[in-house]
């Protein structure tokens, strides 16, 4: 088959959200290493950028509405990592079609669609995935209501160096360690299934410890991305 003739490869929101859960239950907590972008809602750091397909990490400053986009050929999904607020739709009649956004939630806005993000008393972030050159034809059907005052210290780019110092991983971690590491985790909460009796009343207590544990904090209670070169983790 001639190239021009595949399909490019679309983007699947049900893989996506798969990925989203996999990350939320056993991601540690990690930093967004890479240098930051002010805009009129906050900042936004750039992520992987492929033939197809790029992302990035936006963030919603407290209070404040994104100006309203649409592009007429390509596709955007928005990822709710943290905080909460608000997806709008501008319908062909000028209402909004509005949808409320919390942690885990996931929005693919189709070509054409008009839309805004607005967040809440908290700062919302977001992973986002595009097609490839998105934003390079993206228009704005209307500028943000307000510009969000950001922080000197949000826009300081972090090092990767910095982000294993703040999380506490150490540097060159093998993949055979940390699977080794995830290995030991989940004996541990399963018990030794050898001795029943024992074993039931170890994995029992674990899951009881664990559960009561990740329930104080929530899920991805500090969440961010590492777009670098070396990865996450």
């Amino acid at each position: 088959m001639n190239r021009l003739e595949r399909k490019r490869p679309q983007i699947d929101p049900t893989k996506i959200r798969k990925h989203s859960q996999i990350v939320a239950e056993k991601q540690d907590p990690f930093l967004v290493v890479g240098d930051r972008t002010q805009t009129d809602y906050g900042f936004f750091v750039t992520g992987v950028t492929q033939k197809t397909f790029e992302t990035l990490h936006m963030v919603l400053m407290p209070n404040t509405i994104t100006p309203t986009w649409t592009h007429q050929k390509k596709v955007r999904i928005y990822r709710v990592v943290s905080g909460s607020g608000y997806y709008q739709q501008v319908n062909d009649d000028g209402s909004l079609l509005t949808r409320p956004l919390a942690p885990g939630d996931e929005v693919l806005v189709a070509a054409g669609h008009a839309h805004r993000l607005s967040s809440g008393v908290l700062r919302m972030e977001l992973y986002v995935t595009q097609d490839a050159k998105y934003s390079a034809h993206l228009e704005e059907v209307a500028p943000a209501e307000t510009v969000a005052t950001v922080d000197p210290s949000d826009l300081r780019s972090i090092t990767a160096a910095e982000k294993h110092s703040i999380v506490g991983s150490p540097v060159g971690v093998s993949r055979r360690a940390k699977s080794r590491r995830a290995a030991e985790q989940i004996a541990a909460l399963r018990g030794d299934r050898s001795n029943s009796t024992g074993g039931l009343a170890r994995s029992a207590e674990a899951a009881d410890n664990f559960l009561r544990g990740t329930a104080s904090v929530g899920v991805n209670a500090k969440p961010v991305f590492d777009f670098s070169e070396e990865g996450a983790g």
